[in-house]
């Protein structure tokens, strides 16, 4: 979000979807990752799918006051009056292996944790979903209703690699298939937030390792 000090990777479908899936590592040890700042930032690695203006966001998450403590959880998000759901802190801890998905059945959005619903939101929905996505995302700090400051304070939030893997989309014809080159935009560069404002500190940005052949990215964010 355009209020949020934030530094993100997102690999995107081309296609409408009926869903998203993937396979995340945590980084270990936990001794590596950070989550530093004033105290509402994170640490997510999420998938992501819209319809209209409206946008759900589903993965595994840490945050200031729980990445010490080596406690990661499920989450689930939405714009469209909902809101935020999360599990308990500590379901998942360092080098954790997790199963995410984010699936249309029907007219009814069902996220899911190692097989297991987590949530099915409220919504009906009558056509297919766009934007179908995976993200990686750090956020130093959430200026959300605040003045940003100017200059930005020196970056906080650091972490070993990430594995995400297996990802794949859900298409039309409700059949799996994993991202590749030719039917998805890998990134290839960190976004940062807010837009046209200079990061301080370090890392800058994220060292990554796409491999869309392999439906397979990995990612660090350290000093």
């Amino acid at each position: 979000m355009a209020d949020e000090y934030a530094k993100l990777l997102r690999w995107t479908a081309l296609n409408s979807v009926r869903g998203m899936k993937a396979t995340v590592t945590l980084p270990s040890p936990a001794s590596s990752t950070r989550c530093g700042g004033p105290g509402n930032g994170f640490i997510n690695y999420y998938l992501g799918m819209s319809f209209g203006k409206l946008s759900y966001e589903c993965g595994i998450s840490t945050a200031p006051g729980q990445a010490d403590k080596d406690r990661w959880h499920w989450f689930s998000n939405t714009n469209d009056g909902e809101g935020f759901i999360g599990g308990d802190w500590g379901q998942f801890r360092a080098g954790d292996t997790i199963d995410i998905m984010l699936e249309l059945n029907g007219t009814k959005l069902t996220y899911s944790v190692n097989g297991q619903p987590k949530r099915t939101y409220s919504k009906s929905f009558t056509g297919n979903l766009s934007e179908g996505r995976v993200v990686i995302a750090a956020c130093h700090a959430d200026y959300k209703g605040k003045t940003i400051p100017n200059p930005l304070p020196t970056w906080d939030v650091t972490h070993n690699q990430v594995t995400v893997s297996n990802i794949q989309y859900k298409n039309v014809n409700n059949s799996w298939i994993s991202f590749n080159s030719s039917n998805s935009t890998p990134p290839s560069s960190t976004i940062k937030w807010p837009e046209g404002r200079a990061h301080y500190g370090t890392p800058q940005d994220y060292n990554i390792s796409v491999h869309p052949g392999s439906s397979l990215m990995y990612a660090s964010l350290k000093k």
